[in-house]
């Protein structure tokens, strides 16, 4: 069952340290739950209730083996991940490219001798000189914006 929403329900899934111990553990193999249990500081009902949130997600299925169950880990679910992360790599490694090809360096990065952080930033436009800037107030950013002659397109 191919879903597209799949990756969402997996990553969400994986938002919990315990589950994510799990998938580490059936990325070994399958096990069944007293010994996935056995490897986390969790009880066994508790492994039971991360593999069924698992199992929703599409990251595990089961094998019922005798009075047990294995667990191990569902391909599909696992491929949606690395999909998704291949998708999103696959668009910001271009953007970032394009950013630092285009992005100019400071003139000065280093502060000035004899002179505390704050004599060294840039006060915004509703601070005072030489008057402790307000935590409120917005600060205009330090990096270097890209040229406008290379902007890329948006997508969506």
């Amino acid at each position: 069952m191919t879903r597209p929403e799949l990756h969402r329900d997996a990553l969400d899934a994986l938002g919990d340290a315990n589950r994510r111990a799990i998938v580490e553990i059936l990325s070994h193999g399958g096990q069944s739950v007293q010994q996935i249990a056995d490897q986390l500081p969790i009880s066994r009902p508790a492994v039971s209730r991360h593999l069924r949130l698992l199992k929703g997600a599409g990251l595990v299925m089961d094998q019922v083996d005798g009075t047990r169950r294995v667990y191990q880990l569902r391909d599909e679910g696992v491929d949606a991940v690395r999909q998704y992360f291949a998708a999103v790599w696959d668009q910001a490694v271009p953007r970032f490219r394009i950013f630092a090809e285009n992005t100019t360096p400071a003139e000065n990065t280093t502060p000035a001798e004899n002179t505390t952080p704050a004599e060294n930033t840039t006060p915004a436009d509703d601070d005072e000189p030489g008057k402790a800037p307000n935590a409120l107030s917005p600060r205009r950013s330090r990096l270097p914006r890209p040229h406008r002659s290379r902007q890329l397109k948006d997508d969506q």
